[in-house]
């Protein structure tokens, strides 16, 4: 099972009627009209679900072409589930980053693995995973979301129990 598809029930409501951009949406974007973005590294074969292929991190600026297009670069929704932790850069810069892509009054919704429940090697408890370059728990993450201007933290919940491991922050872009 996909991890978005563990959220998708709870944050349907906020991407109803929207455009989407779903990064890192992998083999399975939140909603069948999102736009999907992945760069195809955990893939051997890009999925289907994926509409661009672009690297997704703020070094590498491979989202910027979306400001080029004629329906414009801004979304009413930018979603991402359980990738921000795989990118090396700071992740303030890559939230900032992604921010770029909503529209002011917009909302970046996250879904991250909280490290205190998401277990990588059921055999070895305390393994990390090495592809995740950040370990995030719901206690710290808020403390980075803290110290960016322009946004409203509207919604920050923990999503944990049976096969369930992870945080929602749902963040709003302020309309200048």
């Amino acid at each position: 099972m996909s991890e978005s598809r563990k959220i998708r029930e709870k944050v349907l409501r906020l991407l109803q009627g929207k455009s989407v951009l779903d990064i890192g949406c992998g083999s399975e974007k939140i909603v069948s009209w999102a736009v999907g973005v992945d760069d195809g590294r955990e893939w051997p074969k890009l999925p289907a679900a994926v509409n661009i292929n672009a690297p997704v991190d703020p070094d590498s600026k491979g989202l910027n072409f979306l400001h080029e297009r004629p329906e414009g670069g801004y979304f009413d929704v930018v979603f991402s589930s359980h990738t921000l932790e795989h990118i090396r850069a700071p992740i303030r810069e890559t939230v900032h980053y992604w921010l770029c892509f909503v529209k002011p009054g917009g909302k970046l919704v996250l879904y991250l693995p909280d490290e205190r429940y998401y277990v990588y090697d059921p055999k070895v408890r305390t393994a990390r995973n090495p592809t995740h370059a950040h370990f995030l728990t719901y206690d710290t993450f808020i403390w980075h979301l803290q110290q960016i201007p322009g946004i409203i933290i509207e919604e920050y919940y923990q999503d944990v129990g049976r096969d369930r491991y992870s945080f929602v922050a749902v963040i709003k872009r302020k309309v200048a």
